[in-house]
């Protein structure tokens, strides 16, 4: 094999990894990966990781008045009611216990506190597409970008929408997002996140194939230098 058609074949191989993709959907009303799997209308905890295609992201739960300075967690709640009512909201806690009292009556996600995505091992792969539930017709919510874990304050606005009588709950926003961290509001009445979506990470599978090609023909080119 001469040097011609080992480049020519490297330049395959790179063209299929390049192009190659799969679908990544997080699904929120799905159990996460940690806690441990949990039953429906349940306490999560104060964070929760999710893993699609082999890329982990991590929820939280804060405040609106939370800052870097001073953290404000609060638990989070996997919500399953059915229809547009799925998905990842806030606790209500009435009462002191593990978790920070916060008052969240229908377990979503208010005005006065946001979920926080640490989408750091996404960065590569954009657009995003973040679906809301629970939006009914009046209803709002804002995602914003930061670099800053658990603060609002000092968030970029990325995108938002609003509540009608056609989209049955449920609406979907892409952008397209460099920072590290995703905060999603409520900015009119309490919404659920429901998912995120995004289509260009490469398939795990193909990146293996064509990896295992190359270090053959490493390995094959080594031994025929070595007899030479």
């Amino acid at each position: 094999m001469n040097i011609k058609l080992l480049m020519t074949l490297l330049a395959i191989l790179s063209c299929s990894v390049g192009s190659a993709t799969a679908a990544t959907i997080y699904d929120f009303s799905a159990p996460p990966d940690s806690p441990a799997p949990q039953t429906q209308n349940t306490v999560l905890g104060l964070t929760a990781s999710y893993t699609s295609n082999l890329v982990t992201i991590t929820a939280a739960g804060f405040d609106a008045t939370s800052t870097s300075a001073s953290l404000k967690p609060l638990a989070l709640f996997r919500k399953n009611d059915g229809g547009d009512e799925n998905g990842l909201g806030l606790a209500n806690i009435t009462s002191p216990s593990q978790f920070p009292v916060h008052s969240s009556p229908h377990n979503e996600i208010n005005t006065y506190d946001f979920i926080q995505l640490d989408v750091n091992n996404l960065l590569a792969f954009n657009p995003y597409t973040i679906t809301i539930g629970s939006l009914q017709s009046g209803g709002s919510f804002a995602v914003y970008g930061t670099n800053t874990a658990g603060d609002l304050t000092s968030a970029t606005f990325l995108q938002g929408g609003n509540g009608n009588q056609t989209n049955n709950g449920l609406l979907s926003v892409t952008f397209t997002d460099s920072f590290r961290y995703l905060d999603i509001i409520g900015t009119n009445e309490d919404v659920l996140l429901n998912s995120l979506s995004m289509t260009s990470v490469p398939e795990p599978s193909t990146g293996i194939f064509a990896g295992t090609v190359l270090a053959g023909l490493a390995i094959y080119y080594w031994r025929r230098a070595r007899r030479s």
